[in-house]
């Protein structure tokens, strides 16, 4: 019974030890990126992120148009989404980030 007991309570651990923490950055929808991908040498840049604190409050906002206007990009190059926080507590951020002149 006390095998039974530990593995119930050190298997969860083990499970989300690989969860702890997340970053990761990919590109929105690569695919269309690609088929309308121009070629031009970014210049700007923006960023426009959310927020969220154990699932229960979020904030924030990380449209692309709202990263757009903060780059002051007229011509868009590239559209990546960065995620980073820590996933079994629900919290964590959320950034869109463009690139182009």
């Amino acid at each position: 019974m006390k095998i039974f007991s530990r593995f119930f309570v050190f298997a969860p651990l083990l499970v989300m030890s690989g969860c702890i923490w997340t970053d990761v950055t990919a590109p929105l929808n690569p695919d269309e990126q690609m088929k309308h991908r121009q070629s031009i040498q970014p210049t700007k840049g923006g960023r426009a992120c959310s927020y969220a604190i154990l699932g229960v409050v979020a904030f924030g906002d990380h449209s692309l148009g709202k990263a757009v206007r903060a780059g002051g990009i007229t011509t868009v190059s590239s559209v990546d989404q960065t995620t980073s926080g820590v996933p079994f507590l629900f919290s964590g951020k959320r950034c869109t980030v463009v690139e182009g002149n």
